[in-house]
Parts: C-alpha cells; structure tokens; sequence
C-alpha cells in the first residue's frame, strides 16, 4: 500500500512537471528511476533537454529566451 502510494505521487509529480515544461513525460520517468540521491550529473537529462518544446512553452511564457528555457528546466528538475 506504501509502495503505491508513493509511486502514485512520484507520477503525479512527474506529469505535472511534463506538463509545465512541456518535456516528454517518459524521458522525465527514465531520469527519476536512475537517480540516486546526491548525483550529479542529473540521468538522462540531455534526453529530457532534447524532448523539450520551447514553443508551446512560450505560448504560455512569452518572456523566456530560447536559450534560458533549458538551465530553467534543469535547475526546476
């Protein structure tokens, strides 16, 4: 019952991430299941960088730039 709670949680909080960012939601999932705590670099964050979409991201936040939409994400994952 544990175990599914916080694998429930963990998933809500990756599609809402996904969702804001508008990242893929599987890459995002790949990088949570490798990471251990303390690690740096982040896992699979180039995949999560690459399945980005800046332009629906910045439908919604016209005054980010194309190259701090990444470092954002990055820092806010």
């Amino acid at each position: 019952m544990k175990r599914h709670f916080f694998t429930q949680e963990r998933n809500q909080l990756i599609q809402a991430f996904a969702n804001e960012w508008f990242a893929s939601e599987e890459e995002l999932q790949s990088s949570a299941m490798q990471y251990m705590i303390g690690m740096d670099p982040i896992p699979n964050m180039g995949a999560v960088i690459e399945s980005k979409n800046y332009e629906e991201y910045r439908s919604i936040h016209p005054e980010m730039k194309p190259f701090k939409y990444p470092q954002a994400m990055k820092r806010a994952w």
